[in-house]
């Protein structure tokens, strides 16, 4: 059962890990491209009080929430990211937030709110 579930069993966990990390890294929003992820933070989150967001795509978006919660590129401030990859333009500042999650391939990263803009 563990090998079927387990990406899901500790999104809760996970979510809980990254909301910690944005407010102790003084994060005025979070910003990820995974829909698992999203999904878990918009529901553990709901009343975190931080503005949550998927990363925008130049293309078609894969879901609901890359289509109505795409990060706009205007938070000021530090913002935590979540995913496989830091945006391409702030690969030289992000630090890493130590973060346990199901998927090892994820992590978080502190970046400048406005040195990532959107497609």
């Amino acid at each position: 059962m563990n090998r079927v579930y387990g990406r899901y069993l500790g999104l809760a966990a996970f979510s809980e890990a990254i909301l910690s990390a944005a407010r102790q890294e003084g994060a005025t929003a979070i910003v990820a491209d995974n829909r698992d992820v999203l999904a878990a933070l918009f529901y553990t989150g709901r009343e975190a009080g931080l503005p949550i967001y998927a990363r925008p795509r130049p293309v078609r978006a894969r879901n609901h929430y890359e289509l109505s919660h795409s990060y706009d590129g205007t938070a000021t401030g530090r913002i935590l990211f979540v995913g496989r990859a830091t945006p391409a333009n702030c690969a030289p500042s992000p630090v890493a937030v130590s973060v346990a999650g199901p998927d090892d391939r994820i992590s978080a990263y502190v970046i400048d709110g406005t040195c990532w803009q959107p497609p």
